[in-house]
């Protein structure tokens, strides 16, 4: 039984043999190597995984780790090379003071490195966006540096993800609400300005583009939950969640140069009755990107994971969108998603205290599906990088495992 995504058959994804998990067999994602526990420190929570691979088979992890090193959270990451550790974790950030939480990780062919996060405290009392990069190593390449506008008192940058293409070129994208004295002073938060923005910068760290405002300054709508990728060719886009005028999954395009190429365009166009949130996307070499979200009922009954391909441009949707994953699957919130150089692309996400992932043909076609996390803990937060040769590295939370709180656990798998 099969999901096809732009146009084609839509099964009942409860697919008999597939949602009992398990690696192998006619349903399961063949495992490789062996499920690592990536933090070593287990004393309280580390969380919110994200993850980078490369076609060399080098991956990196970063999470955010609760009061380790003397902050409230920092930045801590731990590298892979065909889904075996390489060396001991360690923290990325160099400011300690305030909160540095909401990592995320980009990689280049050779295995070079972008680490981007939010902090507090280190450039006004609100909240900026700062990065730190690393040779294929691991060592340091220069100290961190700030990629938002500096914050003010009434300002919050937040939720970066960062892209990276083969040559290294990489681009950041994060959210960003202005509370003007105003607001605060009537209590008025539908005068907040809100937006998203992007910043564009060379492999040696160099910006490329200024701030670019993707969407905003607006006080129509809440803009929020960010995500990007980025072609080889330096070509870009971003997708966001409105909420409010306009509404729903958004997504629009970008030149190298920063310049859009599309209009601000809405994606989930079909499901009205739905509650869409939490979009994630994902591009390849070529330029080809795949938008995928959760969605619910307004009476907050789970809907299952859409998605919807594009052909180089936010103007150029190959189909409406999808179901992806049905409820059944169990894999219904929080998801990521990573689209190979040939097209194919996986999903990791979670649901019924459990993590799960799925795999996809170029057409849209539901490969397998496996559950990933132990049973015995509760899990989430699940991500997933795929890369050209099949091969995908996926990280996730999981309750109670690490002994203490919250740890960070790694696994490679197979999409073939």
């Amino acid at each position: 039984m099969s999901v096809r995504l732009g146009g084609g058959v839509l099964a009942a994804a409860m697919m008999a043999g597939c949602g009992g998990g398990g690696f192998g067999g006619p349903s399961g994602l063949p495992q490789l190597g062996t499920e690592y526990q990536a933090n070593e420190t287990t004393v309280l929570d580390q969380q919110r995984p994200r993850v980078a691979r490369n076609a060399a088979g080098q991956a990196m992890v970063v999470w955010e780790s609760l009061q380790q090193d003397g902050g409230y959270f920092d930045i801590h990451a731990r590298r892979f090379v065909d889904g075996e550790p390489v060396g001991s974790e360690f923290k990325v950030n160099s400011t300690t003071a305030g909160r540095q939480n909401f990592g995320a990780v980009a990689l280049d062919a050779v295995g070079n490195s972008v680490v981007v996060w939010r902090s507090s405290l280190q450039d006004g009392p609100g909240g900026t966006i700062y990065g730190q990069r690393f040779a294929a190593d691991g060592s340091r390449v220069g100290g961190e540096f700030q990629i938002g506008p500096s914050s003010s008192d009434f300002d919050s940058q937040s939720e970066p993800r960062v892209a990276m293409n083969a040559a290294g070129r990489f681009a950041v994208v994060w959210s960003n609400r202005e509370i003007t004295q105003l607001a605060i002073l009537l209590g008025r938060n539908d005068i907040e300005q809100r937006m998203v923005q992007v910043r564009v910068f060379d492999p040696d760290g160099s910006p490329v583009t200024d701030i670019v405002d993707v969407v905003g300054p607006t006080t129509a709508a809440t803009v929020r939950a960010p995500d990007i990728g980025i072609a080889d060719d330096g070509r870009f886009a971003v997708t966001w969640i409105s909420s409010g005028s306009p509404n729903g999954i958004r997504v629009r395009s970008f030149a190298a140069d920063g310049s859009p190429t599309s209009g601000d365009t809405q994606v989930d166009i079909t499901r009205n009755e739905a509650a869409p949130d939490f979009p994630a996307l994902s591009m390849n070499a070529a330029g080809r990107f795949v938008v995928v979200w959760e969605a619910m009922t307004f009476g907050y009954q789970p809907l299952g994971v859409f998605g919807r391909l594009y052909e180089g441009d936010a103007d150029s949707p190959l189909g409406p969108e999808r179901l992806l994953s049905a409820p059944a699957l169990g894999l219904l919130e929080r998801v990521s998603v990573s689209l190979s150089a040939d097209g194919r692309f996986a999903l990791a996400g979670s649901g019924d205290d459990a993590v799960s992932v799925a795999s996809f043909g170029a057409d849209g076609t539901l490969g397998r599906f496996s559950k990933l996390s132990n049973a015995g803990f509760a899990s989430l937060f699940g991500a997933v990088a795929l890369a050209s040769d099949g091969r995908a590295t996926v990280t996730w939370n999981s309750l109670g495992q690490d002994g203490d709180g919250r740890g960070v656990f790694v696994r490679d798998v197979s999409v073939e």
